[in-house]
Order: structure tokens, then C-alpha cells, then sequence
């Protein structure tokens, strides 16, 4: 959702963050500028295929007009990934520490073992993860490994 001049405003004055311009807003920006002249037609077509390649062929037309449809399917089907609100988790990610443990407790006891102790959602099931480090043996030993003496 785009907001606008005015919305973007009232959210700088509220202190969040502006709402990023959606692909379509740009697309017409882009077009409007071109059909007054403040954008060169054939530097901008240029531009295009030499970041888009082939997906960016017969954007500009040659009359010099802009195909903003084809223009605002390029920049969604190339647009950075949505703002995350701060505190959240990207879907299908492990957070790194978690992934650093899982990756301890696979070298340590094994791929079987190191399973138990996340569950479906990817979430360390605690008491697992104590009940595997008190019992299982570790499949390696020493230094840098979780059963190193100090």
C-alpha cells in the first residue's frame, strides 16, 4: 500500500518509517518524465536493457512513449523484498544462533540426535536439548566441541 506525499509525511512526523513507492507509482513517474523530456527516451531504454536485459525490450516504444504496464511487471518482478516490522523473523528462516546450535549439535551427536531437539516450527525444545546433552555421548570429542574440558 503507497500512501503518498501526504501519508509519507504524517508517518515521518509520527516517526515511523515512509511506506516504500510501489512498482506502478514508479512506472508512471518514469513515464511522465520521459513524455515531458526530463529523461532522455533512448538513455532511459538503454538503462533499461542494460540492467533488465531482454525482459526490458519494447518498454520504451519507438515513438518515445513509455509501456508503464510492462514497465511496472519489470520493477514488481525485480522489487526488494517487503519491510519486515523490527522484532520479527522472516518466514522459513532460522535465527542465527539457533542455526549455529544446530549445526554444534549435528558435528557433536549426530544428525538423528541434534533432530530431537527442534521441533516442527523450528523452535529448541529445551528439555531435549538437556536430556541430549546429558546423555547421548558425543560422537566427537575435544577442543572447540560442546564436552571440551576446561
Amino acid at each position: 500500500m503507497n500512501v503518498g506525499t501526504i501519508g509519507n509525511a504524517v508517518v515521518e512526523f509520527f516517526g515511523g518509517a515512509p511506506a516504500r513507492p510501489q512498482p506502478k507509482d514508479i512506472a508512471a513517474d518514469l513515464a511522465t518524465r520521459v513524455e515531458r523530456g526530463e529523461i532522455d527516451a533512448a538513455k532511459f531504454a538503454e538503462r533499461l536493457e542494460g540492467r533488465y536485459g531482454d525482459r526490458a525490450v519494447g518498454i520504451v516504444r519507438e515513438d518515445g512513449s513509455v509501456d508503464v504496464k510492462g514497465l511496472s511487471a519489470l520493477l514488481e518482478s525485480s522489487a526488494p523484498v517487503p519491510r519486515r516490522q523490527p522484532g520479527t523473523t522472516p518466514a522459513n528462516t532460522v535465527p542465527a544462533g539457533q542455526e549455529t546450535l544446530q549445526t554444534q549439535l549435528i558435528n557433536e551427536f549426530g544428525n538423528d540426535a541434534a533432530a530431537k531437539v527442534f521441533d516442527a516450527d523450528g523452535k529448541v525444545d529445551f528439555g531435549a536439548l538437556v536430556d541430549l546433552v546429558k546423555d547421548a555421548p558425543p560422537a566427537r570429542s575435544g577442543p572447540g566441541y560442546l564436552n571440551e574440558k576446561v
